[in-house]
């Protein structure tokens, strides 16, 4: 008896390491998502805020964030005088741009059940939790999108850790956190770490750094309105003038060309 136990646990152990189907996957995904805020689904068609990051004592920085359903992103930098006035500033503003994007993805979570149609689920036991993982399909039409993401969840379907890949260089969130509202989970703290991007020698290692985020009510709709930071120097930032839902030109999304670069001409 104790060896047809032994033997059927070994076979539970293989069965339980064995990722499932696409199917039960997204059905996985989808009790998660129901357990969690998005403005998306609570009326959101579009956002523009402003963003003002703490870089120091009497020292600020402004970026302008822009979002539209169904998961158009923008931003626009307000440069420092100094910088802004030098020959770098058209190179120094669309690599600024490219890296706060991000941003406007904590403001307006992306749902992975919304990107069916460019990434492939699956899903498999790690140890108390689920792991669910998205990659991109090779044919994806949105090439801007991360190549990989994991979600690490707990037996309630809550996300306890998540990941992404973009352009080779891995994130992390971990030590999540969330407040109810609206019947709904709202993420209040996670620390966040990763690759950095480095010299010659290639990407370097981020060290951990505790994000806590504050939410306000804007037309129903509960958006963040500033985090702080605890590590790297602390800091954080404030999001305020946020309009809801007044319209934005698709033009903002067009790809910009830098200031100070040549424009491609034409088939080229």
């Amino acid at each position: 008896m104790k060896t047809l136990r032994a033997a059927g646990l070994a076979l539970l152990a293989i069965g339980m390491a064995v990722p499932v189907g696409a199917e039960d996957a997204k059905v996985l995904l989808k009790k998660v998502e129901s357990r969690l805020y998005y403005p998306q689904e609570n009326g959101l068609k579009d956002l523009s805020a402003t963003i003002v990051f703490e870089s120091g004592p009497g020292q600020a920085m402004a970026v302008q964030v822009f979002w539209k359903c169904p998961d158009k992103k923008a931003c626009k930098v307000d440069l420092p005088e100094e910088i802004k006035n030098s020959p770098m500033a058209g190179m120094v503003q669309g690599m600024m741009e490219k890296a706060v994007s991000g941003l406007v993805s904590i403001l307006v979570p992306l749902r992975l059940g919304s990107q069916e149609d460019s990434f492939d689920y699956t899903a498999e036991a790690d140890g108390d939790l689920m792991k669910i993982t998205g990659k991109r399909k090779a044919d994806a039409k949105e090439k801007t999108l991360p190549e990989e993401m994991i979600m690490w969840v707990d037996a309630k379907a809550t996300p306890v850790k998540m990941a992404s890949v973009v352009n080779g260089q891995r994130s992390e969130m971990s030590e999540l956190k969330f407040e109810e509202k609206d019947g709904k989970l709202l993420m209040s703290a996670v620390s966040v770490s990763g690759s950095a991007p480095g010299g010659p020698g290639g990407p370097g290692k981020m060290k951990p750094m505790l994000m806590k985020l504050e939410y306000a009510q804007v037309d129903s709709i509960w958006l963040v309105k500033g985090a702080k930071f605890e590590g790297q120097g602390g800091g954080g930032y404030t999001v305020k003038d946020h309009a809801v839902n007044k319209g934005i030109d698709d033009a903002v999304f067009a790809p910009k060309t830098p200031a100070g670069m040549p424009p491609k001409e034409s088939g080229k």
